[in-house]
């Protein structure tokens, strides 16, 4: 009966289990079974004859279109030099044959397709490969390495509670890659170990970002904390050693195709942290040194904001509410990528979501789930695009509609008519400003008449980074023409005190902890309304709407510098559109 590395056999028995090899129940019976026998799940569904080697081999020929081979007799000695023996242990995958500057490699597990495209590299030919069972494969390897191949070993702690962990089913080709050593990791066990260590920590610091990077010889870790990237050094030499097995661990937790590595791919994650159950995005993109991958770490709180937690004034939110509560019309969020906009539009569905309320949503991707409310995800590449998913809406009886963005003027024509005909319409469009939104719609081939008797209320926002309250000092250095600069008055720019944060242990040397929200609410008065249809500009539409009260959110960061909040540097870096 072969006995396969521990991760080799986690990852085979979900192939097994996930191609109907054999069914749930039955997989997870076998499975606490083999757990109590300290063996592993493939060699207990061998050993009950659940499924068979020749099974497994064939599906595995047939998902990803190569052919299969039987045991080749006498091996090729020959082939010893080709590749190092470690590689061939660690990654399951033989030379057979070499042919016309072909060389045959055998393989009898989804996972070790990850590793054909390093044969390439190290050895410069073409690869052909082939599917042996696993017990030809084992048989194989014996006779070309003198030695048998896997002494048998425990097995291997369950992951954790709620990973997606899938082998890809879709087909692709290998991409040309650098070499990696294959010095690091003595099983796969500690690839996953690794995996779910970097993830826990960046769920437990509060991060939102994990960059996996590869270079010419090294690769790092980063995490986005309060918006800043720092580099993890502690995870830098693993990753260097096995930032392939790492990739493909992710890869196949995230369910994408291990086997492309010449395109972008877009997956996601689900799974326990502690008492917390997270979603992680994850894209991969190849690059020169490998594919580089992101995750989004999307923290279930930020679905739970009320729309009074968002650091509105008072003024600020019960126009927002107004908005909101309207019957009919629209309300727009703008700002650039990472500026907050979905945390708002969630908190305004949390508050609209009511039984006598039907809400739905169009969404790219659907990053939180609520219950009461109907969510779509789009995919644009089955045609089911934002606004397919709006026409579609209409026919469904709602009250409120949130569409994930704004990107053509089809989608906006609807979503304006929508918002005419008795449906409050949520979205999002990417402006710098709140005026500069009624321009941008303008700019899209919007009428006038169209924009202003639709739009409620447009909201921009931006996230501030907070100054650390723990180093929190006094900044000596900005000059009285840098403080006018950024429209201070002459007699405040004299008397101003700003604070830096100077870095400490809690916000880990950065300076910041924690971010917070800037926003401009600017409702669609009935003389703005005239100004639009007037063919006013955007200079003449902000004049107009700050006579009436308007407060651009250059005043509220000009603020928070008076109250210590945020420094001088923060305000430049997120208020400056010049």
């Amino acid at each position: 009966m072969p006995i396969l590395p521990k991760e080799t056999d986690l990852l085979l028995g979900d192939f097994i289990r996930e191609n109907g090899l054999v069914d749930k129940k039955t997989y997870q019976e076998e499975a606490a079974a083999a757990k109590s026998a300290r063996i592993g799940v493939v060699a207990r569904l061998l050993e009950q004859r659940k499924v068979t080697e020749d099974a497994i081999a064939n599906k595995l020929a047939s998902l990803y279109n190569v052919r299969l081979a039987g045991v080749q007799g006498e091996v090729d000695r020959s082939l010893t030099e080709t590749l190092p023996e470690e590689f061939i242990r660690q990654n399951r995958i033989l030379p057979l044959k070499l042919q016309q500057g072909s060389l045959t490699v055998a393989i009898a597990d989804p996972n070790a397709l990850s590793s054909v495209n390093d044969v390439r590299m190290m050895t410069g030919y073409s690869v052909e490969t082939l599917v042996m069972t696993l017990s030809d494969l084992e048989k194989s390897m014996e006779m070309f390495l003198h030695v048998p191949v896997q002494a048998t070993v425990p097995m291997p702690p369950p992951p954790p509670a709620g990973d997606r962990i899938r082998p890809a089913k879709s087909r692709g080709a290998d991409a040309d890659e650098p070499v990696r050593s294959t010095k690091g990791a003595e099983s796969g066990s500690e690839v996953i170990d690794f995996v779910n260590g970097v993830m826990s920590e960046a769920v437990m610091l509060g991060v939102s970002d994990i960059h996996l990077e590869a270079f010419r010889d090294s690769a790092r870790v980063r995490f986005r904390l309060h918006g800043v990237l720092q580099e993890m050094e502690i995870y830098n030499e693993f990753l260097t050693y096995n930032y392939s097995a790492v990739a493909t661990r992710i890869k196949i937790m995230a369910s994408l195709d291990i086997s492309e590595r010449r395109l972008p791919q877009d997956g996601a994650i689900t799974c326990d942290v502690g008492d917390k159950t997270i979603d992680i995005r994850v894209s991969s993109l190849p690059t020169v040194y490998g594919e580089r991958i992101v995750m989004r770490i999307l923290d279930p709180a930020a679905a739970n904001f009320k729309l009074d937690e968002l650091g509105l004034t008072p003024n600020d939110l019960a126009n927002f509410r107004k908005a909101i509560h309207s019957p009919q019309g629209m309300v727009l969020v703008t700002g650039p990528t990472g500026s907050g906009k979905s945390t708002s539009l969630y908190a305004v569905l949390k508050e609209l979501n009511q039984v006598g309320t039907n809400i739905l949503t169009a969404e790219d991707p659907v990053e939180y789930d609520f219950s009461g409310i109907g969510q779509v995800q789009v995919r644009e590449n089955i045609g089911l695009t934002f606004s397919a998913a709006l026409r579609s809406f209409l026919r469904q009886d709602p009250e409120v509609i949130m569409v994930g963005e704004i990107r053509d003027k089809e989608t906006s024509d609807i979503a304006m008519k929508a918002a005419l005909t008795g449906h409050l319409v949520l979205s999002t469009l990417h402006t710098n400003d709140a005026p500069g939104t009624i321009m941008r719609l303008i700019n899209m081939g919007i009428p006038a008449y169209l924009i202003s008797s639709a739009l409620n209320l447009i909201v921009a926002q931006r996230l501030a980074r907070v100054i650390c309250k723990q180093c929190k000092e006094v900044d000596e250095s900005y000059t009285r023409d840098r403080l006018l600069m950024i429209g201070f008055s002459e007699e405040e720019a004299k008397t101003l005190v700003t604070y830096r944060g100077k870095g400490c242990d809690v916000c880990m040397d950065t300076g910041v902890r924690g971010r917070r929200a800037i926003h401009e609410i600017l409702p669609v008065t009935p003389l703005l309304k005239e100004a639009i249809l007037g063919g006013k500009s955007e200079a003449e539409m902000k004049e107009i709407a700050m006579k009436q009260g308007f407060r651009p959110m250059q005043e509220t960061g000009r603020q928070l510098i008076r109250d210590g909040i945020i420094t001088v540097a923060e305000f430049q870096r997120i208020l400056m559109m010049e």
